[in-house]
């Protein structure tokens, strides 16, 4: 089966020949590699068109104003392949990426979403706490534990297209790979290849990580999927409200004591994930910053996402 690699760009002079030149080594060449441009103004589309003699199959698409949804669908139909795997700019597969997320699909047609692995890339401390807090495997999808994202993810054309593509219409495109994913995942099977593994470079600034969780959690909410990706963070918060309005009307107290037990309990297991391993002193207050910050954002968005699906189904 023949398999495309799609990957929407948009002023990554920076990143995208580290990227095209680890698609050229790949132990399994892509029968093509796509690159949908959003109208960058840094060079980028000459700098992976420069890359066309050692990368086969190469081809770049430009269309100015294209979002990341949009830009993904472009490449996905111009593409002629059965099998898609997507990845962002930024990220660097590993060698042997291509063939370790397509192999599933090619071994069982039904399966309909490979989801593959992402290892951090940190430059600086923060970026690695926060790849550390953002990166822990919390989402159930199919029975399995997994962080799913379209860092490093494949699917047949079929799931495409019964999934109705990625979502370009807002407030779906803020979270476009989650949501895609979540669809997808209904079409048929869901496959965890954590050896399919890309690097990846975390956000850089609490703004930036606010707001990233901020957009994911909202398009999910609208679709109604905040059962099934955030369960969790729902049910936190609401013990962790419940506890605080207890102390305040009761004003014992027992209900705060409950309080710091389960914001304990929360963070031992996170440690126990992994979200306190990058080694230096300031892990121990960044690290609680950092799951905060994201656990806000998450929220956020959830709670102004059920709001706009309320009030788009009145």
């Amino acid at each position: 089966m023949r398999v495309a690699v799609v990957v929407t760009v948009r002023n990554e002079a920076s990143s995208i020949v580290p990227l095209l030149d680890a698609l050229s080594i790949q132990t399994r060449p892509a029968d093509q590699v796509i690159i949908v441009d959003g109208g960058s103004t840094d060079g980028t589309p000459a700098l992976a068109k420069q890359r066309s003699g050692k990368v086969p199959g190469l081809h770049v698409i430009e269309a100015p104003g294209a979002d990341i949804a949009h830009g993904r669908n472009l490449g996905i139909a111009a593409s002629v392949a059965e099998i898609i795997a997507v990845t962002d700019a930024g990220c660097i597969p590993s060698c042997e990426w291509v063939a370790a997320i397509a192999a599933p699909l090619e071994n069982d047609p039904a399966l309909g979403l490979v989801i593959g692995g992402v290892t951090p890339n940190p430059s600086t401390h923060f970026e690695a706490c926060v790849a550390r807090c953002s990166l822990t495997p919390d989402i159930r999808i199919a029975g399995m534990t997994v962080n799913p994202t379209a860092r490093s993810l494949a699917f047949p054309r079929w799931a495409w297209e019964a999934a109705g593509g990625f979502p370009e219409h807002p407030p779906f495109n803020r979270a476009e790979d989650g949501v895609f994913i979540e669809r997808a995942s209904r079409c048929g099977g869901v496959a965890h290849r954590p050896s399919a593994t890309v690097l990846w470079r975390p956000r850089a600034t609490y703004r930036a990580v606010l707001r990233q969780f901020y957009q994911y959690a909202r398009g999910l909410g609208q679709l109604g999927a905040s059962g099934t990706f955030h369960s969790r963070t729902v049910l936190q918060s609401a013990a962790g409200l419940a506890l605080v309005g207890a102390g305040c009307v009761t004003g014992h107290w027992v209900p705060w004591i409950a309080m710091v037990a389960l914001g304990a309990a929360y963070l031992i297991r996170k440690a126990r994930a992994g979200c306190f391993a990058a080694p230096s002193w300031r892990t121990f207050y960044r690290v609680p910053a950092i799951l905060a910050t994201i656990h806000i954002g998450t929220m956020a968005g959830i709670v102004h996402g059920a709001m706009l699906r309320v009030r788009n189904r009145t």
